[in-house]
């Protein structure tokens, strides 16, 4: 994934090119989520050796620097390139070797205040997605006859977002997420999951999965990881722990993550993800510890971070991973009669600071974090969105606030979503009755 905002890119931008072993080979990809993402293609494994591989260019323009991570992983960095389209190849003693990807980069985007509001009041907000590339807002909403819930997308056209909404009807939806090359819309939801276009909103690939109790168990939460996987939660109709899956993006159809391992089972959990896939952040409802998600490995495990969202008030409060997932901020509490709090952690899981912390603040509902790592914001239920710089030093165990909260209004939560784009300059909130958008303080 490339590290950078968007637009005309400095000389150190980085695009990550990793995969996973498929079948006989290994799928690469090289993606961007200010710009365009990679096209999948099939490999050797040998490719992406320190010998194998000399070079990468990126429209015929060398890279400034790269370095094999592992087999299935390279970083480079790229130079300044102009908004547009530039294929990306992998350059062998003979020439090219046989891999195709595009970067699409573009330039940052310029939004004014705004509210969108809803065509009609849902009873809950269950995702917000920004397409960088098509300059769009997708949210899915819910509503008490589930078989209507939907998919809406607001389009930003000639210096303006458009105040109607296309949509689509997805019944039982829980979640969104889109796919790492920007080509589709995962629509996961009770029992199934749907490839659905970004743009046109029309339907793919469905892919229907049987559980063994069905209308008890269901398809919960999902986020996309760079291993060529979607990271996907499940949760009960009552209380429990079930277990999570992997929707393989290249050949539909779910794998149980925990079939042979008990202990890797979740409550009701809620996964967020860092812009380049390498890392998923996984936070539990009454069972602590928060897990994690290694997409080089491929490998779910818990991490030393015991805290919950057994609160409704914090129920669903989505982890915020930076880019390279080095920063975490995670919301939550330490025992049922705890306080609310929200709290900064590195790519390890090693506590760095408070952020917030009841009854200083109030209740957090929704959490963002710059890319670069250096700010931190939480939307709240006083209806503001707050903002932390990360890169001083706490001080009384909390990251200072650095601006008096600024007010903004979707309606009432929880649930709520907040989103920041790409380059770090401007946030998306929705909840309740709207999306509002605002720059990034």
């Amino acid at each position: 994934m490339c590290d950078g905002t968007a637009g005309r890119q400095p000389s150190n931008h980085k695009c990550f090119i990793s995969g996973r072993l498929s079948g006989p080979g290994r799928r690469r990809s090289v993606s961007h989520r200010d710009c365009q993402y990679g096209r999948e293609r099939d490999c050797s494994r040998q490719w992406l050796s320190q010998a194998a591989v000399q070079d990468v260019t990126f429209g015929g323009l060398s890279a400034t620097g790269f370095s094999r991570v592992g087999d299935t992983e390279i970083h480079a960095s790229h130079p300044a390139l102009l908004a547009g389209s530039h294929s990306v190849q992998l350059i062998g003693s003979s020439g090219p070797l046989p891999f195709a990807a595009t970067l699409v980069v573009i330039d940052p985007p310029n939004y004014h205040p705004a509210t969108l509001n809803y065509p009609a009041p849902p009873q809950e907000v269950r995702a917000l997605l920004y397409d960088a590339e098509r300059q769009a807002l997708l949210v899915a909403v819910s509503f008490a006859n589930r078989t209507g819930n939907q998919i809406l997308r607001y389009q930003f056209a000639n210096g303006s977002w458009s105040p109607t909404p296309t949509s689509v009807v997805v019944s039982d939806l829980r979640d969104i997420a889109l796919s790492l090359d920007g080509a589709k819309v995962l629509a996961l939801a009770d029992a199934s999951l749907t490839l659905v276009d970004p743009a046109s909103l029309t339907f793919g690939t469905v892919t229907n999965f049987a559980f063994l109790q069905p209308g008890f168990e269901f398809f919960k939460n999902l986020v996309i990881a760079n291993d060529g996987f979607a990271f996907v939660t499940t949760g009960l109709n009552g209380s429990g722990l079930t277990e999570p899956y992997l929707y393989s993006t290249s050949n539909p159809g779910f794998t149980s993550l925990a079939a042979n391992d008990s202990s890797l089972f979740l409550d009701q959990a809620t996964p967020g993800v860092s812009e380049d896939g390498s890392l998923v952040a996984i936070a539990q409802s009454d069972n602590p510890p928060v897990f994690k998600y290694v997409a080089s490995s491929s490998v779910l495990s818990p991490t030393s971070v015991a805290i919950r969202q057994i609160q409704q008030n914090i129920a669903q409060v989505i982890p915020a991973l930076n880019r390279s997932g080095t920063r975490i901020v995670l919301n939550g509490n330490a025992n049922l009669n705890g306080t609310d709090a929200t709290s900064l952690y590195d790519g390890s899981f090693m506590g760095l600071g408070g952020i917030t912390s009841e009854p200083n603040f109030p209740t957090t509902q929704a959490l963002a974090i710059k890319p670069d790592g250096t700010r931190a914001y939480t939307f709240d239920s006083s209806l503001k969105v707050r903002t932390f710089d990360l890169t001083q030093s706490p001080s009384g165990g909390l990251f200072p606030e650095v601006l008096p909260g600024t007010p903004a209004n979707p309606g009432a939560g929880p649930p709520a979503r907040m989103k920041i784009s790409p380059d770090g300059g401007t946030l998306f909130i929705a909840a309740g009755t709207a999306i509002v958008i605002l720059p990034a303080p």
